[in-house]
């Protein structure tokens, strides 16, 4: 255990040093700016302590440093666009975690859970962006909960009052109910009475009701039946009220990884893949505002196993590395994995067979995205879109 931490120290002892040796007086193109007065915290509940800089700036790529006294007692550090946790302090570990949704606007608040009596104190906020850092202090106040203690005697008064209390309601009520039991007990009778007429009524209903419904299910279960039938022509039926879009690939927006053709129609690796860890993607030259359109996207050597995803993407998402293509992250796709058919957002199988040609029929007048089998017209999956809104463009994954 001691050579693990001797280790780990010598290991960061570097970054230490060049923290230490940065000029006391440097100026950066910011400013740090934490809260003029202290937060106020309660005992186990959770605070969020707010930091940012100014002017508002993306701090996505800087490193930040939330700690207390010195650098060495860490309550969370931000480095390479993630957390590090292993210099952290054993207290606040699984306890921090950094506010990211204003990062792009230089907000990077610190969350602390649980908040125990040793969180109260000051709080150093820390951005470093090259050579140029600046700092602000944030103080928290741990407040305990104030709940009074009555003395010995009180709670004992208020026991026995208690009790008399219980006792005068108990002889009040045991009075009023021998008064009354006789007036009871006939109304009881001629409820029970009412209550049989009612529920000989109500079978009598019920029976009825249930032989209408399942007149109706029945009816409705050859409509169903009799338009499954026809499912294959919805495709066609689409086509009839959508626009067809001319999709061309956009170079810029394709993984480095991707070959895109000349005719910017089609798409293929530039060697064999790797398992890098990354999504490999590249989008539609042309985006989509409003209306009815449909394209259709030829899947080859769809037989073999290939994995692959096509749909629709929100302007602007995240693409860089792994991510994931979900509609919470702007993506409304469907895809194959090991020969299966999935949809993305909570990777549910779809059982369909593997489609060689897909049509993606996207109605912003409704607010959804469909997906065909073109081969056969069979239906596999659509999706609500978030808003009808949207800038979409069409997405190749």
């Amino acid at each position: 255990m001691e050579d693990c931490c001797r280790d780990s120290l010598l290991i960061h002892l570097p970054s230490l040093l060049l923290l230490l040796q940065l000029p006391a007086g440097g100026s950066a193109d910011f400013m740090v700016i934490g809260p003029s007065e202290p937060i106020v915290a309660v005992l186990d509940g959770d605070i969020t302590l707010p930091c940012c800089v100014s002017p508002a700036m993306d701090v996505e790529n800087m490193e930040l440093w939330w700690f207390r006294s010195k650098f060495s007692e860490a309550v969370l550090i931000y480095q390479n666009q993630r957390e590090q946790r292993e210099e952290q302090l054993a207290q606040y570990r699984g306890r921090t975690s950094l506010v990211k949704d204003f990062l792009t606007q230089g907000d990077a608040a610190v969350l602390i859970h649980n908040v125990q009596a040793f969180d109260n104190g000051l709080y150093t906020c820390f951005f470093r962006m090259g050579i140029f850092y600046e700092e602000a202090s944030v103080e928290l106040k741990v407040a305990e909960p104030f709940f009074p203690r009555s003395s010995p005697w009180k709670l004992a008064f208020m026991v026995i009052l208690t009790v008399l209390m219980l006792l005068l309601l108990g002889a009040v009520f045991y009075i009023m109910r021998e008064h009354t039991t006789k007036l009871q007990e006939m109304q009881e009778w001629e409820k029970l009475h009412r209550e049989k007429e009612e529920d000989q009524r109500i079978k009598e209903e019920a029976l009825k009701a249930r032989d209408e419904l399942q007149g109706d299910l029945d009816w409705r279960k050859s409509v169903y039946l009799a338009a499954l039938k026809k499912a294959q022509l919805y495709a066609d039926w689409w086509k009839e009220k959508f626009q067809a879009l001319s999709v061309s690939l956009d170079p810029e927006s394709a993984h480095s990884s991707l070959a895109i053709s000349d005719d910017k129609t089609s798409v293929t690796f530039k060697d064999s893949p790797k398992d890098t860890g990354e999504t490999y993607s590249v989008l539609g030259h042309e985006d989509i505002t409003s209306g009815c359109c449909y394209w259709e996207v030829e899947i080859r050597n769809a037989e073999e196993k290939s994995e692959w995803a096509l749909g629709v993407c929100r302007r602007g998402v995240e693409r860089k590395g792994w991510y994931q293509e979900c509609p919470g992250k702007g993506f409304w796709v469907v895809g194959v994995y090991e020969n299966k058919v999935f949809s993305l957002p909570d990777n549910s199988e779809l059982l369909v067979p593997v489609p060689q040609r897909v049509g993606v029929f996207l109605d912003l007048k409704e607010g959804d995205v469909s997906f065909y089998n073109m081969t056969d017209g069979s239906h596999i999956f659509s999706f609500p879109l978030a808003s009808s809104s949207e800038i979409l463009f069409p997405y190749f994954g």
